[in-house]
């Protein structure tokens, strides 16, 4: 996500249209935070952690990020979390493969 790549909107897969434009922006926001190694790992542990700042390890927890920044970093976080909340919703291949058998 840091990199700009050439990906682009004739390029990305039809199943992938609604994940499309949130991907595409979460992308442009990382990459006009330009964050560091450290603010990437606290992003990283803090979305994996899902938010819970107390379970960090402490020399991630012990970054010098100021507050500004570390409320930059959460919006990044809750745009990955909502993506990921969106995913889990979708339904699964099997139960779409039962539901189309149970309909024969």
């Amino acid at each position: 996500l840091r990199e700009l790549g050439a990906v682009r909107q004739h390029e990305a897969p039809r199943a992938a249209n609604l994940f499309w434009e949130p991907t595409m922006r979460l992308k442009l926001d990382v990459h006009a935070a330009m964050p560091s190694n450290e603010e990437l790992s606290w992003l990283e542990q803090f979305i994996l952690l899902v938010g819970d700042e107390s379970r960090m390890s402490p020399d991630v927890a012990a970054a010098t990020i100021s507050e500004d920044r570390r409320v930059t970093l959460r919006r990044l976080a809750s745009q990955v979390q909502s993506m990921a909340t969106e995913v889990s919703r979708l339904p699964t291949f099997r139960r779409k493969f039962e539901a189309t058998l149970a309909d024969l």
